[in-house]
């Protein structure tokens, strides 16, 4: 048994960490049990956690879950291990049990870029005086490593949907009222906060971009190892979601294929034009 009280079919934290009754964020964090990358993830969000803040931990079950757990620094507000069909049934598993009013997945290995964060609400959260509408989705920047060096990659509007994510999901706020409790779709693989995102954007929730700087994204995931996947799950979605033909989509798909090679081709003229 470990310090946070963990036996080999269920792991919890001893005692809740002091929260509200209504946390005004739910950090969410799912693991295949790398002990390492969730420690890094661990550090940055700040000890002790911001009271009105809980920490979501979702660990696959297996040999390695006990050694994850203990390796945080910070006690997680809620702590479970299960099996799971992969990370985005996990993040599903953990969104059910999210009382935050917004949602940030930020998963093992990714990092604040400061505990500052979260540590307090963010002003972008307010409902508009005119509408009465608190935004469905808040699009923050991101830092990524491109070749040698870290680069700061800002979000794109709502209008960029149609290429893409308009920043990495681990720089989005989610309200909670507007997700649902499966957020995510387990028929796509990649992909799947892609279709989450257009589906917000086909129900007309307000999307809000901030240039805060919220998440080092470690990258070397699966979006990136089964990249031409992900490409094949976005046609899918396009022509689902945001109604594209067969054709744009799969033209669309080409460009993405084009804009990698160029990526890797010359890294520097693709920094100029994609980070700030």
């Amino acid at each position: 048994m470990s310090r946070f009280g963990i036996a080999a079919a269920a792991m919890a934290p001893r005692g809740p960490a002091p929260v509200r009754t209504e946390p005004w964020l739910s950090v969410i964090t799912v693991s295949d049990g790398d002990p390492g990358r969730l420690a890094a993830t661990a550090a940055s969000l700040g000890d002790p956690l911001p009271g009105d803040v809980e920490w979501i931990v979702q660990i696959l079950a297996g040999p390695r879950a006990d050694r994850a757990a203990t390796a945080c620094t910070v006690r997680p507000t809620v702590l479970r291990v299960e099996a799971d069909t992969g990370p985005y049934d996990a993040m599903n598993r953990a969104t059910a049990v999210a009382r935050g009013r917004y949602l940030l997945f930020l998963n093992a290995g990714d990092r604040l870029t400061s505990a500052d964060v979260i540590a307090r609400p963010w002003p972008e959260c307010r409902p508009d005086p005119n509408t009465g509408r608190s935004p469905g989705v808040i699009l923050g920047a991101c830092w990524e490593r491109t070749g040698n060096r870290w680069c700061r990659k800002p979000a794109r509007d709502r209008k960029s949907l149609f290429w893409g994510m308009p920043t990495h999901h681990q720089a989005m706020l989610f309200r909670r009222t507007a997700i649902g409790d499966k957020p995510y779709s387990t028929r796509f693989r990649i992909a799947a906060d892609y279709a989450l995102v257009c589906r917000l954007a086909a129900e007309d929730h307000h999307f809000l971009v901030t240039n805060k700087d919220v998440c080092i994204f470690t990258g070397a995931g699966l979006s990136e190892q089964l990249s031409s996947i992900g490409r094949r799950e976005q046609i899918r979605i396009r022509r689902h979601a945001l109604r594209h033909s067969r054709l744009r989509s799969a033209m669309i798909a080409g460009l993405q294929w084009c804009s990698r090679r160029f990526r890797h081709l010359a890294p520097g003229i693709y920094r100029r034009f994609r980070y700030r």
